[in-house]
């Protein structure tokens, strides 16, 4: 007679049948056969066909998608723009500095975009994600939201400073969604700003890296100047 394998005192009733031998293995043929076409068609463009290049659909001006701020603002920007930004990161950065690009007022649009495909940390990629990982400390999560929307909208010099040495910040993102959703100001700011450099693109659509030498030294300058005063 055979009996049934034990584990931790618990009977596995029908363990030893064929029959349910038989059909875990066939459910777990099936799955795969019946899930890949639903997948297939749920993508975002389905006459790429086949490949392994994931971010073959990212190109400028091949799709539009639609996204919304922190304020509730409506906005439509084009993510085929941030590819170039992403393969410069890709290309040029070693190790894992932290990089800063937009959040905005709905989850799963294309937010944290540029963390997820560089593979950098980012001061806040999806928040929900952080929420339900992080729930005691929510409040936080929704803090630093607030802060980095701050960030990109802010005309104080010192506020964009003391983010960026908060966070460690290494690279500002100005891409498809920072200019949608930023405070024009704030833009110029960055480009006025000693410590940030323009490694790549432009004012709209580029990135800076924090010079964090300057950055330590700003604080400084600004008191010997009040002082001076």
């Amino acid at each position: 007679m055979n009996k049934c394998p034990q584990r931790h005192g618990l009977v596995w009733p029908g363990a030893g049948s064929p029959g349910a031998w038989w059909c875990c293995c066939w459910r777990r043929l099936v799955y795969p056969a019946l899930s890949i076409s639903p997948r297939q068609a749920n993508r975002i463009d389905t006459t790429l066909g086949p490949s392994l290049d994931g971010d073959l659909w990212l190109e400028p001006g091949r799709y539009s998608f639609g996204i919304r701020d922190v304020n509730g603002n409506d906005a439509v920007v084009d993510p085929g723009q941030d590819r170039a930004i992403i393969e410069w990161l890709q290309t040029n950065v070693q190790g894992r500095p932290t990089i800063v690009e937009a959040v905005g007022g709905s989850e799963y649009q294309w937010w944290g975009r540029i963390s997820i495909h560089a593979g950098l940390p980012t001061v806040l990629g999806w928040r929900w994600h952080q929420s339900q990982q992080r729930t005691l400390f929510d409040y936080e999560v929704n803090d630093r939201k607030r802060e980095v929307a701050e960030f990109y909208t802010t005309e104080s010099p010192e506020v964009v400073d003391s983010f960026l040495r908060a966070f460690d910040v290494s690279y500002v993102i100005v891409g498809s969604l920072e200019r949608a959703v930023a405070n024009p100001r704030t833009l110029e700011l960055f480009a006025e700003n000693p410590s940030l450099r323009l490694v790549f693109g432009n004012e709209q659509l580029g990135i800076y890296a924090v010079d964090k030498q300057m950055l330590a030294y700003a604080p400084r300058a600004a008191l010997t100047a009040v002082a001076d005063g």
